[in-house]
């Protein structure tokens, strides 16, 4: 990887203080909290250049090739 000195990638191994995942503690956090940090990862993933994806609808197909809504 690199070699120069003092620029290794911290460890995430047994005694280190540097979590293995991001959301390593997230069944740690009380219900509130956990919510705004769900909340927090929208806002900082969305870029705000365009407009959200719409979402879409789930279908199944119907015989003849007709897609019928799913209702969930």
């Amino acid at each position: 990887m690199n070699d120069a000195p003092g620029l290794s990638a911290p460890s995430s191994g047994p005694g280190s203080a540097v979590p293995a995942s991001p959301r390593a503690h997230r069944d740690d956090l009380a219900a509130d909290t956990a919510r705004e940090l769900a909340l927090a990862e929208v806002r900082w993933s969305y870029d705000g250049e365009c407009p959200p994806r719409p979402r879409r609808l789930a279908a199944r197909r119907a015989p003849g090739g007709v897609a019928v809504p799913i209702r969930g």
